[in-house]
């Protein structure tokens, strides 16, 4: 595995600095406490938050005007992430030099880079709020300083999908290997025994598969990143054993134990592994396997995932049971994001090529058909079943819907059969607020976030990162 190096940026933001003074002078007293990494307002993670819902708190624009952009020079990797000292973290499968990058939000100015070994597989950043950096590279988990410096590296089996935060001050590491790890935020050590779901052969090499991982193939049991509970350090994901035609969904609990502790304050550097993770249940398996991360209700008690036939369903979290289900004919693999409020949003997680991507004979022309794939559909969950909210399939949507605090929601459309464009919708009835024309160097597809700020980010398949604000 190649050794990650970082290129610290020769001047950084004040406010940059003035977060890491916080990490140093806690972590330079014995027995005091480090502060404790957690979510910002921001997109934190790959899917926004914990919850995988692709919804941040934090109010967008209704009028997105173009601030800056910049080529990457790459395909990227997956979803941006923005940090609380006004940074932007995003990586791109370059083939020489860096891998991961940050850029000043306010100039577009890069701060620092670093190379990164992703291999075949994708990566999309953790950040936390006093801009750490977390990463999953072939064979291993990684943290990084507000500098590019690194903080800590911790060797686990398999690839791990895009990280996430538990509530207990710990990194939630599940390798697309099936290999579930909690490690420290401070020091990277293992908070618990780590859990093997796929025991076979065991170990294999760190990059088995990895190519799988992009169809959600049978050589890649862990497709997707999870979705946490911070409220329960419950979470969630999808997971094909080894042998079997689709996935399940697994859910389990981390629970700390005194170790945890000792390791944050400091006390004891030997602390032990001391905590524990458990499987809680298995779904059944869902036909033609499970398309799509799952995103969590606001209430945490449903679980929301798309299947290999494009149907949307919604399960109990208390047991994994079926609640409801309906089928939604989009292109796979498809994305789900879900609004404070409790609507769940389908649409393509890449360009639009298979399905009609409308739901027959609800808004549709005379024959039941609608104008094609890449349409976004909204279903409200009624409790025991899902309804149709509303759907546009003529807008051509060819991302995930990124949700903003105050009702709207970006996501990139028309690429491929038109100009790309990032169109805003009212989530209340579907309707196109604004649209902002993309530049042809976005490419065919684009992803969006939302940053901590209220600027808007489209990282596009072409390379092209452009911020609106």
């Amino acid at each position: 595995m190649p050794l990650l190096s970082h290129r610290p940026a020769l001047r950084a933001a004040v406010s940059a600095v003035g977060a890491a003074g916080v990490v140093l002078l806690a972590g330079a007293c014995a027995g005091v406490a480090e502060p404790i990494p957690a979510y910002q307002d921001g997109w934190s993670a790959v899917h926004g938050q914990a919850d995988g819902a692709n919804a941040v708190q934090v109010d967008g624009p209704r009028e997105p005007v173009l601030q800056w952009s910049r080529d990457l020079g790459a395909q990227p990797t997956g979803f941006a992430a923005s940090g609380p000292d006004g940074q932007l973290i995003v990586s791109a499968h370059t083939d020489t030099g860096c891998q991961m990058f940050t850029f000043d939000l306010d100039t577009g100015r890069k701060q620092w880079c670093t190379w990164q070994n992703i291999g075949a597989g994708s990566m999309s950043p953790l950040v936390d709020q006093m801009a750490g950096v977390y990463t999953g590279n072939i064979g291993s988990a990684d943290s990084f300083d507000v500098f590019g410096s690194v903080r800590w590296h911790t060797p686990v089996i398999g690839t791990p999908r895009p990280l996430q935060f538990l509530a207990d001050r710990a990194v939630l590491a599940v390798t697309h290997l099936g290999q579930v790890n909690v490690l420290s935020t401070i020091t990277g050590r293992k908070l618990a025994p780590s859990v093997a779901l796929a025991p076979a052969d065991w170990p294999p090499p760190p990059d088995e598969g990895l190519e799988d991982c992009a169809t959600a193939g049978p050589g890649c049991p862990v497709a997707f990143p999870p979705a946490v509970d911070t409220r329960s350090d419950d979470f969630f994901f999808p997971f094909r054993a080894p042998g079997t035609d689709g996935a399940a969904l697994v859910a389990m609990h981390y629970a700390p134990g005194a170790g945890n502790g000792a390791d944050i304050n400091r006390d004891n550097s030997d602390a032990d592994a001391d905590g524990s993770i458990t499987e809680l249940w298995r779904s059944q398996p869902l036909p033609g396997g499970v398309s799509s991360a799952p995103a969590l209700s606001p209430n945490g008690d449903t679980v929301y995932v798309l299947d290999g036939n494009g149907t949307l369903w919604a399960l109990g979290t208390d047991d994994g049971a079926p609640r409801w289900r309906i089928p939604l004919d989009l292109a796979a693999p498809s994305t789900v994001s879900v609004s404070p409020d409790g609507l769940v949003l389908a649409a393509p997680q890449r360009p639009a090529g298979t399905g009609t991507g409308i739901v027959p004979g609800v808004g549709a022309g005379a024959d039941g058909r609608g104008e094609g794939a890449g349409a976004v559909i909204a279903v409200r969950d009624e409790d025991d079943t899902g309804r149709v909210a509303w759907q546009r399939p003529e807008i051509r949507a060819t991302g995930p819907v990124a949700i903003a605090g105050n009702g709207l929601g970006y996501v990139v459309t028309g690429a491929g059969q038109g100009p790309a464009a990032l169109s805003v919708l009212d989530l209340r009835d579907g309707r196109t607020v604004s649209t902002a024309p993309l530049a042809p160097a976005t490419g065919t597809s684009g992803v969006v976030v939302v940053t901590n700020a209220g600027r808007i980010v489209v990282v596009g398949a072409g390379g092209l990162v452009s911020v609106f604000e």
